[in-house]
């Protein structure tokens, strides 16, 4: 007996213009946020839904992430990325983008049960080359532990662990360069030192891509592969 997906693509929700989503591990929540500043809650069992703010004032919401526990949500937004306590509601700190333009990708990933949990962000102005590296915890920290030089505006953000205790980064820019990188946590390098990828790979080129404005799919999907003619 096959089993059948269903994959359904909104722009619109209740409370504005949809930017991004995501679901918990457990596949029972999905979450939103919109460019009213607000963040959407679903309940996919009962089809309840809920909403809140981060902050108190309004700015356009624009990337999502939850941590592998399910207890925190990152949220990306123009000039920072905030970290929230899914019961409660309550914002446990915030970082600074370091972007130009705003903050459209986000990932966490555990790398070691003694350490805390890291997020990666990376903003899509033209001048946004670098995947920040930030440790998530309470303490204030101004700067993040390092910075990956992608050297391109960077579409999407993947990690792993390895057996050995580091980081496997993998980014794909808007070109379609898949750059890959390995973090050391334990690393007694300088805050914020740049770090040089490990591997470059370019999955598809820049002339076989055409280019959706973003409102039409909304922030998710601004690239389509161009329809390849056949002979007849």
């Amino acid at each position: 007996m096959g089993v059948v997906f269903v994959l359904v693509l909104c722009s619109y929700d209740s409370f504005g213009l949809s930017t991004a989503q995501v679901w918990n591990s457990e596949g029972t929540t999905v979450y939103s946020c919109s460019h009213d500043g607000s963040v959407g809650c679903l309940l996919a069992k009962k089809s309840v839904v809920s909403t809140f703010q981060p902050e108190d004032k309004k700015q356009p919401l624009l990337s999502l992430a939850v941590t592998p526990e399910g207890n925190g949500l990152l949220v990306g937004a123009v000039t920072s990325i905030f970290w929230i306590d899914i019961d409660t509601k309550v914002t446990l700190r915030s970082f600074a983008s370091h972007c130009n333009g705003g903050v459209t990708s986000l990932s966490v990933i555990a790398i070691a049960p003694e350490l805390p949990l890291f997020v990666l962000s990376a903003g899509n102005g033209d001048k946004d080359r670098l995947v920040s590296v930030w440790r998530l915890q309470e303490a204030e920290t101004k700067e993040p532990d390092a910075m990956l030089n992608v050297n391109e505006v960077v579409r999407t953000i993947s990690a792993a662990r390895t057996d050995e205790g580091l980081a496997v980064i993998s980014c794909v820019s808007r070109s379609g360069v898949l750059t890959c990188f390995q973090f050391d946590p334990a690393s007694k390098r300088k805050k914020n030192k740049v770090i040089r990828p490990s591997a470059t790979i370019q999955v598809t080129f820049f002339s076989d891509l055409i280019h959706v404005p973003s409102w039409y799919y909304g922030s998710r999907f601004r690239w389509l592969p161009r329809e390849i003619p056949t002979a007849k």
